[in-house]
């Protein structure tokens, strides 16, 4: 079967729903799969809609740190507003009496003496444990998960490259599809259905799994092609506005496909079997960088020594770095 990321062709044809390996009989049998598919096959809509909010990176204890420390501020303003306390405060005043209220230490030459006051106080003192126990939470999970042991770190790199080079080097002899599934380990249960207004990065995606490298395993999302400027940098190619009919700027483009690198120790558990919705690779990653689990995304191209080798990745640019630039040349979605 034709790898989805072999060509333009191959890519701009690809299904919208998913297409079972050669003799696997397993289909999608849900509605909510179909429409999910839709949406987030071979990774091009794996990041849903985007607000201001879903920016904030929440698994991060430095995020529930400013918040708290936000709190105890809001509060203070709020008490030196209202002046219901035992006596007439400052503005530092005020913010004294907020961090011994939130911190619930309560030492009593301040304390609240109206109603709304006491309500203000209360809130505070429980609103304060909760940040506090997100806190720590959070920096628990950083330490058990971002931080392993260089013990740990080799035995996983042990442990998943070989299986991974074993099931590239099959597929790639077999002219087998090229599909994984990526799924957050900490939403387990939200595959396969899917939250219509869902923000942020979905709990699970696909795309393709095309290579390792020396820590992990790399994954391909789209094909593109990348235009250089003058200062060096590169930008996508816009052939809908900034390069239509532009035959020449094709021509000179870099075909490139963007690549995300997932190091070993993100990856929890692999269900290379699939199962009755996706016959492919279910790969379990903890999504440990900015709420995702790759450790960097960039454009790359692709070569082969041989027609029967497999094929390698060169890195060309950054991701973030060509977005940049795209958007300062002007390229618009759906490019960037």
């Amino acid at each position: 079967m034709e790898d989805v990321l072999g060509e333009d062709k191959a890519l701009q044809n690809c299904p919208q729903i998913a297409i079972p390996r050669s003799g696997d009989a397993r289909l999608l049998n849900s509605c909510a799969v179909c429409l999910a598919a839709r949406r987030l096959d071979h990774g091009q809509f794996a990041r849903l809609k985007e607000t201001p909010l879903s920016k904030i990176d929440f698994s991060k204890p430095i995020t529930w740190g400013l918040i708290y420390v936000l709190t105890v501020f809001a509060f203070g303003f709020l008490y030196y507003l209202l002046q219901g306390l035992s006596k007439p405060v400052s503005f530092w005043e005020a913010q004294y009496f907020s961090v011994v209220t939130i911190t619930t230490l309560g030492y009593g030459d301040i304390s609240p003496s109206k109603s709304l006051a006491m309500i203000f106080t209360a809130s505070e003192v429980l609103l304060g444990v909760l940040l506090l126990g997100l806190f720590l939470f959070r920096l628990t999970s950083d330490l058990a998960v971002g931080v392993r042991q260089e013990e740990q770190k080799i035995a996983l790199r042990q442990k998943w490259k070989p299986k991974f080079e074993e099931h590239i080097r099959t597929n790639f002899s077999e002219e087998l599809r090229s599909d994984v599934i990526i799924r957050d380990v900490k939403r387990v249960d939200e595959y396969p259905e899917l939250e219509e207004n869902q923000t942020g990065i979905s709990p699970w995606f696909r795309l393709s799994l095309v290579g390792t490298y020396h820590r992990g395993i790399l994954v391909g999302f789209q094909w593109n092609n990348l235009v250089s400027l003058d200062d060096g940098r590169f930008r996508v190619h816009d052939p809908l506005k900034l390069d239509k009919d532009d035959d020449e700027v094709r021509e000179n483009s870099v075909k490139v496909l963007k690549i995300g690198r997932i190091p070993f120790e993100n990856i929890e558990d692999v269900d290379f079997g699939g199962d009755e919705y996706y016959g492919y690779p279910h790969i379990y990653c903890h999504f440990s960088n900015k709420n995702e689990p790759y450790e960097k995304v960039s454009f790359c191209t692709r070569r082969q020594l041989f027609p029967d080798s497999l094929p390698y990745y060169t890195e060309v640019a950054d991701a973030e770095a060509v977005r940049l630039a795209s958007l300062s040349a002007g390229v618009e979605k759906p490019y960037v």
